[in-house]
């Protein structure tokens, strides 16, 4: 009897310690922060430019534009307290002008049991304001919609990995876009309305990406470059119909294909393919369009 007690209260006691291993910790709680950069914060640098930086791991980030006349830029991050926190650092100077980063905190190296594929949600509104302005964002691991239209862009560059991005330009930017760059590695990425930027110069570096390269919108000025290197990619080109376009490509192992009504071809120089459109000359607006891809597939389509 007393054999047939002790087993019972052994297995008791292993339910009891089996039952408090399966609780689970308490849940962390969402923690949220608001920065705020206003037009006279610009201004009272000396407003010669800002340069605006974004450098965020493992987010949702969302840029909109608002109304607001008293914000220039604003992130709302709503983020999980067992992780890394948001924080904005700042330097200005009458010669330095106004610079700002905006980042996640992100660690790779942090405690992973309380993991979430997506830690930070970033919520971003751009208002009116007429500082050139100069755009970096770098991340890692986040899916990001960004509308970047009417913003005084001077420069912009962005280097992601592993994300999805859409990027749109639904109206002009103030000011033209003198480099646009983008450089990004196992990407989705989709830009509507780049001609909005009235870029000077645009150059794309990618591997392994899926892109969608929209160059439609209201150019205003005659003369534009682009420079695109992929590999192992996919990677679709729009181009208005109403401008005169160039293209040099040099392939290895893919395939570069234009579509669409007015293209011309003319002879192999050094291995690369040329392309015109037949009413290039008479054209108000030029796109002169370089590529170097390997194990791609490139389409530009003029409509």
């Amino acid at each position: 009897m007393h054999n047939n007690l002790y087993a019972g209260l052994v297995l008791l006691l292993t339910a009891a310690l089996f039952v408090a291993s399966e609780v689970p910790e308490a849940a962390a709680a969402q923690q949220t922060k608001t920065f705020t950069i206003t037009p006279e914060d610009l201004i009272n640098a000396g407003g010669n430019f800002f340069d605006l930086t974004f450098a965020i791991g493992g987010a949702r980030l969302t840029v909109d534009q608002t109304e607001d006349s008293t914000i220039a830029v604003q992130a709302v991050v709503t983020y999980d307290d067992l992780g890394p926190a948001p924080k904005l650092d700042i330097s200005s100077g009458s010669s330095s002008g106004f610079v700002a980063l905006l980042s996640s905190g992100y660690d790779d190296s942090s405690d992973k049991s309380h993991y979430n594929p997506f830690p930070q949600s970033w919520h971003v509104v751009i208002g009116s304001y007429g500082v050139p302005t100069g755009l970096t964002v770098a991340g890692g691991g986040i899916e990001t919609n960004m509308d970047l239209g009417g913003m005084p862009l001077r420069s912009a560059s962005l280097t992601l990995g592993g994300v999805s991005a859409f990027i749109d330009f639904s109206t002009p930017t103030t000011l033209r876009v003198e480099n646009f760059e983008i450089t990004g590695g196992g990407l989705n990425l989709g830009i509507n309305n780049i001609a909005n930027t009235d870029f000077q110069r645009f150059s794309f570096i990618g591997g392994g990406v899926r892109a969608n390269l929209d160059f439609r919108g209201a150019y205003t000025s005659p003369e534009h470059s682009a420079s695109i290197i992929g590999a192992g990619s996919l990677i679709s080109i729009a181009v208005p119909k109403d401008a005169g376009e160039s293209l040099a490509a040099l392939s290895a192992g893919g395939l570069t294909m234009v579509l669409g009504r007015g293209w011309r071809r003319f002879p192999l120089f050094f291995l690369y393919k040329n392309f015109e459109t037949t009413d290039y000359g008479a054209a108000a607006v030029h796109l002169d369009f370089e590529l170097l891809t390997a194990g791609a597939l490139v389409t530009v389509n003029r409509k």
